[in-house]
């Protein structure tokens, strides 16, 4: 037999089963636990074989002994004199040897348990250490992973600002130069018509018009027809009017002023206004001119406004 401080570290912690089942002191289920764990462990088969070493030796501990002479006949006349006492329990003589196996049983059983459950918290220790050291890790691993995507994002967001910004400064400069292209048009329509005009003997230029102290840069032609009323203005590098406002056009004798039509011109300072010549002919009146009035003025008599173009023959 082993000596009691020799033991299997990789021992089931079933083994404290196994001093109950040497002494034959189990439930059905715990017996079955213990066979099913001697059916898998070398060592358990081996420690299993030492207690029942053990258990043999109580029974050979004490040597047989026969009883006293006389002891019957005393119990007997013990009975009889005094047959309403419960007669004493029966000493039971049990020797040192007996003692001291049952108490290296229990003291081996407690040294395995006790060995078994520290070695069982010293790894329960252990696990949750490196568990918590591993999730402390991963802890950091993902908060510098949200830091990255969140550098990431912004850095998109950033990105994708500076294209709003420059698809709105293109779609601007599109519209821009799609109006720009609009008036090449007008004015290319304009031209051919202004050259046919020029050269048709039908119609002849009366009026030229020269650009007033708020648009100097700015020029017109007035062109009538001879054999109708029918007249064209044309206008070139005077300014869109400002909202609220709009151009006129005006004919004057003497102090009379009679207003012709409103207009607009394009981005590009181009517009052609056709009408009627009110009254018969153009040649009626002394000059014309072209003011920049304030809607809210309506449809007044007299200009309200800045003049803007004005006859050359002024």
């Amino acid at each position: 037999m082993t000596q009691f401080d020799e033991r299997d570290d990789n021992l089931d912690p079933q083994l404290e089963d196994l001093a109950g089942y040497a002494l034959d002191a189990l439930s059905p289920a715990e017996r079955i636990r213990v066979e099913n764990l001697l059916a898998e462990s070398e060592a358990a088969r081996s420690e299993l074989e030492e207690l029942l070493e053990g258990a043999s030796a109580l029974g050979m501990s004490v040597p047989p002994r026969d009883p006293p002479a006389g002891l019957r006949d005393r119990l007997l006349n013990a009975a009889e004199s005094t047959p309403q006492e419960t007669p004493a329990a029966p000493v039971m003589l049990t020797a040192t040897p007996t003692i001291n196996a049952r108490r290296s049983v229990l003291s081996r059983l407690a040294y395995a348990s006790s060995g078994t459950a520290l070695a069982a918290s010293i790894a329960v220790a252990v696990f949750f250490g490196f568990q918590m050291a591993r999730l402390g890790n991963d802890m950091e691993s993902l908060k510098q992973q949200v830091e990255d995507d969140q550098a990431v994002i912004r850095q998109l967001e950033g990105q994708m600002a500076t294209t709003t910004v420059q698809t709105v400064q293109h779609e601007a400069e599109v519209s821009r130069l799609a109006q720009v292209n609009d008036a090449l048009k007008s004015a290319m329509r304009d031209q051919r018509w202004l050259t046919y005009v020029t050269q048709n003997h039908q119609w002849q230029v009366p009026e030229w018009f020269a650009g007033g102290p708020n648009a100097p840069t700015a020029s017109g032609m007035l062109a009538v027809n001879r054999s109708s009323n029918d007249a064209a203005l044309f206008v070139n590098d005077l300014q869109p009017a400002p909202p609220g406002h709009t151009y006129k056009l005006w004919l004057v004798r003497g102090l009379s002023w009679t207003p012709v039509t409103t207009f607009d011109v394009s981005e590009a300072g181009q517009a052609r206004v056709d009408f009627e010549i009110p009254g018969g002919s153009v040649f009626d009146y002394s000059r014309a001119t072209v003011t920049l009035e304030p809607l809210s003025v309506g449809s007044s008599e007299t200009p309200a406004g800045d003049e803007v173009l004005k006859s050359s023959s002024q």
